[in-house]
């Protein structure tokens, strides 16, 4: 799934299990929203890949989209797993950090970065 061919009202979920509504067209332009909180971010910070565009936060990735039918449940609570519409695929992951899983060519290329 691209960024493009993100609603208004659908949720995403982060690397970090975090959950955000997309907002499309507001003032600030388009951004994601977190449930339950007031945390948000521009979608501008992502590529078309729904990848953060900052290599040091990988936890801020998009791994899954969410949508229904229901036009206020996105303002309620966290969309139900039913409502699964895609799931980025991975490879498996190799070790896990502060609650932030990484796959092993996630790990190389962060300790090549770390090194140069």
């Amino acid at each position: 799934m691209k960024k493009s061919e993100l609603k208004t009202g659908m949720q995403v979920e982060t690397r970090d299990g975090e959950r955000y509504v997309v907002l499309l067209d507001t003032p600030s332009g388009d951004v994601i929203v977190k449930v339950g909180g007031n945390n948000w971010d521009e979608l501008n910070n992502y590529n078309k890949l729904m990848l953060f565009n900052n290599k040091e936060f990988l936890e801020y990735d998009i791994v899954k989209v969410y949508s229904n039918t229901f036009s206020n449940q996105y303002l309620i609570k966290k969309m139900d797993e039913r409502f699964l519409i895609w799931e980025r695929e991975e490879e498996k992951v190799f070790c896990k950090l502060d609650g932030v899983e990484y796959s092993e060519s996630t790990l190389r290329s962060l300790i090549k970065k770390a090194t140069e």
